[in-house]
């Protein structure tokens, strides 16, 4: 434990596979207390973390682990010393003390976790602990593995990191969270009802989408989406403790929504005091009333939405094609966004889903440059995604034709 009056410890966050969306989620909180050298995996602050590591990640979509600084300014040849330092006050007396090492070391890393753990578990076994690392033929540890070995609760799972003030020398840094891989999956794949030919959106990104819009501070709103979908959106504002709201085009969408909401209710331990209202209706025509008994004036409200994307696309469309998709999108959107801005309360977040497609030549069109300037004009203004103050930000699969562009609006 450290000190009472020790400097407080600097965590760092190991992005997902769209660094810069992950990094825009955690601005969220942090607001700009958050560092990205913009070509690493590791984000960082010194902030204090708004909960503890585990619960937090629990509510990060975009990040894959969080790490806790625990050694500084470190010469290699002190490393083994240092890690077997700190390995040495987990131990119990009991058995074997099960560890792993990773470096984020370009160019060295293999070699240096080789002599690292046999340096390190030879340390050990002179100060009469005994030791065995789970690097299997001294490579990286599988997130999963570390995960279920329970190596991030109690710090032995260590990261080995260049110092970037010191350079040459490292941090040594304790794993304290990882994402949990089956939960997403039952989250993603568990529900009653999934519709493939509606182009899925991850549970991942709908908390990032959420995030986006209201960041630490859930308990107290109601999220709308009013393209619900299976409702995984819904479902993932009510695991973050949020009342729900939730409307599509077709009834027996909603039907299915309703399903899966009662699943999720009762596999995920929601509070039944959390509310959720579903009506079938095309987004372009709700008004308030249809969003009752949750909302009133008084209501704090955020829109989240993925809406239609056009149809499913196997192959880079043609010039034809994809003028007809836009030119039925853009009045769909624009008619949404202008009936929206007739009853929505002014401050209201929107972060909303625009997509873009990959044409010849690695190019892009993207509906979000033809549209939101138009949107604008109708009582809206851009909120720039901090820390990289951008007003959009892609996701995508390398093999997908259709990606999505997310985009946060504030209501005037």
């Amino acid at each position: 434990m450290q000190p009472a009056n020790a400097p407080l410890m600097s965590h760092l966050f190991i992005l997902g596979r769209q660094p810069e969306l992950s990094l825009a989620e955690l601005g969220a909180f942090f607001d700009n207390g958050v560092r990205w050298d913009g070509r690493s995996e590791l984000a960082e602050t010194g902030n204090p973390l708004p909960l503890p590591a585990p619960a937090f990640l629990r509510e990060l979509g975009g990040t894959i682990g969080i790490m806790e600084v625990r050694v500084e300014n470190v010469p290699e040849i002190a490393l083994a010393s240092e890690i077997k330092n700190l390995l040495q006050k987990e131990y119990d007396g009991k058995g074997k003390l099960p560890f792993a090492i990773d470096t984020m070391v370009r160019g060295q890393g293999v070699s240096l976790m080789r002599r690292l753990l046999t340096g390190v578990k030879k340390a050990l076994r002179a100060e009469g602990v005994p030791a065995k690392f789970l690097n299997n033929n001294f490579s990286a540890v599988s997130r999963v593995l570390s995960f279920k070995e329970g190596l991030p609760q109690t710090g032995r799972h260590l990261v080995i990191v260049p110092d970037e003030i010191n350079k040459g020398r490292f941090r040594i840094a304790a794993v304290r969270a990882l994402q949990d891989v089956d939960e997403y999956s039952k989250r993603d794949y568990g529900k009653v009802f999934r519709d493939s030919r509606a182009g899925m959106l991850p549970p991942k990104l709908a908390q990032m989408m959420i995030n986006l819009a209201v960041g630490a501070k859930t308990d107290d709103y109601l999220v709308y989406d009013p393209f619900c979908g299976s409702g995984t959106i819904l479902m993932e504002a009510m695991l973050r403790g949020c009342s729900v709201a939730g409307s599509d085009l077709e009834a027996e969408t909603v039907r299915h929504t309703e399903e899966n909401i009662d699943w999720f209710r009762g596999n995920f331990k929601i509070d039944p005091a959390q509310g959720a209202v579903l009506f079938a209706k095309s987004a372009e025509n709700v008004l308030p009333g249809d969003l009752a008994p949750l909302f009133d004036s008084s209501t704090k409200l955020a829109i989240v939405a993925e809406p239609f994307l056009g149809p499913p696309m196997r192959d880079e469309p043609d010039d034809r094609t994809l003028q007809h998709v836009i030119e039925k999108l853009s009045n769909l959107y624009l008619s949404f966004f202008e009936n929206l801005a007739k009853w929505i309360p002014s401050g209201t977040p929107i972060v909303f889903l625009f997509p873009f497609w990959k044409r010849h030549h690695h190019q892009f069109v993207h509906l979000s440059e033809k549209l939101v300037d138009k949107i604008v004009g109708l009582g809206y203004s851009k909120s720039a995604l901090a820390p990289l103050e951008r007003t959009a930000l892609p996701y995508q699969r390398p093999d997908q034709i259709v990606g999505r562009d997310i985009v946060r609006l504030i209501k005037h």
